[in-house]
């Protein structure tokens, strides 16, 4: 059984089409598809699982529903076809379906066992203990070095103070001359 998606060309929405599943695209909130653009309709097209591919069917919409181009009141798109509602254009691609995976048997696991003959181990080491010791690490170094020294026994730089209110040398400003 084959799955299809309907994938905007700008890429900012895809419709999953499923067997069963009658879609419907419009404007309205109420759609099971919302398109939210001014060239859709409010129940603008009907979208559901056709053999080989989505049928499409345009619900009497003001600006049309197209299929590569041509104008289309009820088809069958293919994989790789371009649906447009409106201005609104999508891709359909066809998806395969997750396959079962096996179930992972714990006893057949051979992780936290002993190492295979002619492997070298490193260092071994429990998880909670590297985490640790990389977090008491990792803290040292962002540390902050700490000085001696205050702020009055800085050295001063070369340059004048500024003044308070604008940030001027003291010697340029003339407020600071009052």
């Amino acid at each position: 059984m084959s799955v299809f998606k309907l994938i905007s060309t700008s890429g900012d929405q895809t419709i999953e089409v499923v067997q069963g599943k009658r879609l419907v695209v419009g404007r309205a909130a109420t759609s099971d598809v919302p398109i939210y653009d001014p060239t859709i309709s409010r129940q603008h097209a009907e979208v559901t699982l056709a053999n080989g591919g989505v049928q499409i069917k345009d619900l009497g919409s003001s600006n049309g529903t197209f299929v590569n181009g041509a104008k289309v009141s009820d088809t069958v798109a293919a994989a790789g076809d371009v649906v447009t509602f409106g201005k609104v254009a999508f891709r359909v691609r066809e998806v395969t379906p997750p396959s079962a995976q096996p179930a992972v048997d714990p006893v057949a696991s051979t992780f936290g066992t002993s190492p295979p003959p002619g492997a070298t181990i490193v260092r071994n080491v429990s998880v909670e203990s590297a985490v640790i010791n990389q977090a008491s690490e990792e803290k040292d170094s962002r540390a902050p070095i700490r000085t001696s020294r205050s702020a009055a026994n800085r050295p001063r730089s070369g340059r004048p103070r500024s003044c308070r209110s604008c940030s001027i040398s003291r010697r340029s400003c003339r407020s600071s001359r009052q």
